[in-house]
């Protein structure tokens, strides 16, 4: 049900945003692939854009929870700004 909502999620993030921010968002690719881009693929515009900007997810760590995805060194180290507004949906 979640990716029902993905595409509106990050329009809505986007428009509400200053136009010199983007949003980096951290997938598991293989549900990006597979479920995300098959049924939304005005999503591939959006990650053409210069504003959203995909990483994907470690294999280890694509079944954990949010909070614990925070908890961890790897997204912080690879988090592309240094100031940050997380979101999960």
């Amino acid at each position: 049900w979640f990716h029902r909502r993905f595409t509106f999620m990050i329009q809505n993030v986007l428009a509400n945003i200053p136009k010199d921010w983007s949003v980096q968002l951290f997938v598991n690719q293989e549900w990006w692939e597979n479920e995300i881009l098959v049924l939304h693929p005005g999503m591939i515009n959006l990650v053409k854009s210069d504003r959203v900007v995909l990483t994907p997810l470690p294999k280890h760590m694509t079944r954990l929870k949010p909070k614990q995805i925070m908890a961890s060194e790897w997204i912080w180290q690879n988090v592309l700004a240094d100031k940050t507004f997380w979101f999960s949906g």
